[in-house]
């Protein structure tokens, strides 16, 4: 079994828009909502990944991409409030930057994802508490400096949350989703088409990206799931399955994001997992 960062399968719940396709999909018609596991395509552990060549040329997108990811972490390093996050969240982000920096390196033009592009914005998905604190500390720190646009990051996540809310799968009230089998039914056909709450409509960028979940900062890019390796319909098109593996992504090989979630629950903080919208609606820190 892969030892290294596996998203869970609801987190990376494929909504309307957010979908991802098996390496040999048709780019265009075959793409499969990463729901259905069973049609996931898996590297073979005996495969030679020394005769895998990434692309050898067009870096265009890739010089942007990593110029914005090393930004993030300078200006997450400067505002963080670190009270509200375990010591070790800098290290984490430093890691997955580090992990989306190489394979964007690899990947080359095979990886789309460009400032504007929204494709994984719409849709739901679970976060867990880490993602959750992180996402608050930095909206607190933004209405300081920024208090217009903090407010309409808090208005568009409320009125998310109203709209949302009859059929939320968990509790109303604290915006902690359900547990077990039927629960993650119910998430699967759960707000597909809604928006996160923290892309601003009028740029189509993210308004908190410094802070974004670790989901956002995985989807794209070659990621091995429990059912095999998953990536966005708009990427790698024409790539081969062995191009494909060769830019494979291992974002958090130690799994250093799960020992700080569980440090945040012992020292008594909230448990289990909840969506953008609701960690945002509320004022609390």
């Amino acid at each position: 079994m892969w030892a290294g960062f596996v998203p869970p399968l609801a987190r990376l719940k494929s909504a309307c828009g957010r979908r991802w396709r098996r390496p040999g999909d048709n780019a265009h018609g075959g793409a499969v909502a990463l729901k259905d596991s069973s049609k996931y395509w898996s590297v073979r552990a005996s495969e030679d990944r020394s005769k895998q060549q990434p692309p050898r040329s067009g870096f265009s997108g890739f010089f942007s991409l990593l110029a914005a990811e090393t930004q993030t972490l300078l200006r997450y390093a400067s505002w963080m409030p670190l009270r509200s996050l375990p010591a070790g969240d800098r290290a984490l982000i430093q890691i997955v930057g580090a992990a989306l920096a190489d394979t964007t390196r690899r990947s080359g033009e095979w990886l789309a994802c460009r400032p504007g592009c929204t494709q994984c914005c719409t849709g739901v998905f679970p976060i867990n508490q880490l993602d959750a604190a992180r996402l608050r500390s930095e909206l607190i720190e933004l209405q300081k400096r920024e208090p217009e646009r903090g407010a309409r990051i808090r208005d568009r996540a409320r009125a998310s949350v109203a709209r949302i809310s009859p059929y939320f799968p968990g509790d109303k009230k604290t915006g902690v989703l359900d547990e077990g089998e039927e629960a993650e039914q119910r998430f699967e056909n759960f707000a597909n088409d809604e928006p996160c709450p923290v892309l601003d409509p009028e740029t189509g960028l993210c308004d908190l990206y410094e802070s974004r979940p670790m989901t956002c900062r995985t989807f794209g890019p070659p990621v091995r799931s429990e059912g095999g390796l998953g990536v966005c319909e708009l990427c790698f098109h024409g790539a081969t399955d062995q191009q494909i593996a060769a830019c494979e992504m291992v974002a958090d090989p130690e799994d250093l994001e799960s020992k700080l979630v569980r440090k945040i629950e012992k020292a008594g903080g909230p448990r289990g997992q909840t969506i953008v919208a609701y960690c945002l609606a509320k004022g609390r820190p």
